[in-house]
């Protein structure tokens, strides 16, 4: 899985991508889910997923929230079901 920054952007998406947004702490069954479904669509339009996700919760910036797993925990658990970059 590649990870990629938000501000330089992989040439390799240029021609479309999948885009699964989400703050996804945990990665709970809900989340695999709906990136699976993602997976499932990108596969059948030949195009690869990314995950679109935020290192700190919007929320946090009003409360102190506890995160379920770290971002490494949550960047093996989408490598795992098998999305094609991250763009913490």
């Amino acid at each position: 899985m590649k990870i990629l920054d938000w501000n330089k952007m992989d040439a390799s998406i240029a021609g479309g991508c999948v885009v699964v947004i989400g703050n996804f702490d945990g990665v709970h069954l809900g989340h695999q889910s709906l990136i699976n479904q993602a997976i499932a669509y990108g596969k059948s339009v030949h195009l690869p997923v990314i995950v679109l996700t935020f290192s700190q919760h919007p929320r946090s910036l009003q409360e102190k929230l506890l995160y379920l797993s770290t971002t490494h925990e949550k960047d093996q658990i989408l490598q795992t079901l098998g999305v094609n970059a991250l763009v913490p």
